[in-house]
């Protein structure tokens, strides 16, 4: 959804990040749904908009996501798949980090798709080994 999310309003996006997901009216995610890119599931929709407030919560705290996680995974952890089915969908750091996010308030941050966020924002490298991208950085 994100990812669709991002495509579907990339300017507003690119102004406000994710607190563009707070301003959104019941109008609005309607339009939203209907656009093809977009998962049409209204729990995850109210999922993406409740994390958002939850990230406005944590930076009014003083607390960012990327200092948290960061702390946790000081360097990216690399692993050394031969072939795409020595990728794993979680592991305990996932399992471990969703269980936190949960209590923090986050929703539909399980293991895969804590797993996953972390392969997205770098901090897990499973690339296979020989693909071009392994030991890249931006």
């Amino acid at each position: 959804m994100v990812a669709a999310l991002w495509e579907y309003h990339e300017d507003e996006i690119l102004d406000s990040q994710y607190s563009f997901l707070l301003v959104r009216d019941h109008e609005n995610q309607r339009e939203v749904c209907r656009h093809r890119g977009i998962i049409r599931n209204q729990r995850k929709i109210d999922a993406a908009i409740n994390n958002a407030r939850v990230m406005t919560k944590m930076h009014r705290e003083g607390h960012q996501l990327c200092t948290v996680l960061t702390t946790l995974i000081p360097r990216p952890i690399i692993n050394h798949p031969q072939q795409f089915t020595d990728i794993p969908t979680q592991n305990r750091l996932s399992r471990n980090l969703a269980k936190e996010f949960k209590e923090i308030g986050f929703q539909f941050m399980g293991p895969v798709t804590t797993y996953s966020f972390l392969e997205a924002v770098g901090l897990i490298n499973d690339h296979i080994e020989d693909c071009p991208f392994k030991y890249t950085t931006t």
